[in-house]
């Protein structure tokens, strides 16, 4: 498969960066604009996240909080998890819960 056939649906970019930058997202969101990307990150009780949205695909990257030794959760200290191809709004909500 090439990756033109796995792009998402058209208008999900949109969708998302609407769902982003809306007030009642609920977290707040960091967006840094590279050439040819936009990544939005923001945190969860449980993991970080990185949506990296391109002309033809958005790629959810999960992190996890590594807690420290004291129990305390670094917000700095993260380890790559998983990385997720975004077909639809339901699925980028499902994966954020």
């Amino acid at each position: 498969m090439t990756q033109q056939q796995i792009a998402t649906s058209p208008g999900l970019l949109e969708q998302l960066q609407e769902l982003l930058q809306h007030p009642d997202f609920g977290f707040d969101v960091e967006i840094e604009q590279l050439t040819g990307a936009t990544i939005y990150t923001f945190d969860t009780e449980r993991s970080n996240f990185d949506l990296i949205l391109e002309s033809q695909s958005a790629i959810l990257m999960q992190y996890y909080f590594i807690p420290s030794p004291d129990g305390e959760i670094d917000y700095w200290d993260v380890e790559f998890k998983k990385a997720h191809q975004i077909e639809s709004v339901q699925k980028f909500l499902d994966l954020i819960k």
